[in-house]
């Protein structure tokens, strides 16, 4: 059923935006051993948008949805950015975009856990 006009509530939304000027000092806490990282090194554009829409459904993450499949086929395909995944028996337990595009910075686009997996204790690890 289509949404109508009536039906549409909008949504106040924060976007933080956080700066790191030197890397952290203290130890990383370790994954568990069941937990790895993985780079997606040609992420799909379908992949990507089960990634993007599962982890960022429960907070409301809309851009990546109104890209076209054209449009993030080509941000997908650029080797600045990069897809790495969070990877629990087999399975995605979150993911992170990296964007490098601009000269003396890196990105962190995007970064979340899928919905349980929050909570499992590997999130921290992960961002680190």
């Amino acid at each position: 059923m289509a949404a109508t006009l009536s039906s549409i509530q909008e949504v106040a939304v924060d976007v933080t935006f956080l700066r790191m000027e030197v890397p952290p000092t203290d130890p990383a806490r370790p994954l568990p051993p069941d937990v790895r990282v993985e780079p997606a090194r040609h992420c799909s554009v379908p992949f990507y948008r089960y990634l993007y829409d599962t982890v960022g459904g429960p907070w409301l993450w809309w851009m990546r949805r109104t890209a076209s499949d054209a449009d993030l086929g080509v941000l997908l395909s650029m080797p600045a950015v990069s897809i790495h995944v969070l990877m629990k028996d087999g399975e995605p337990a979150g993911f992170y975009e990296l964007d490098r595009r601009h000269p003396h910075s890196v990105n962190l686009a995007y970064f979340g856990l899928m919905p349980w997996a929050i909570g499992a204790g590997f999130g921290r690890a992960f961002l680190r």
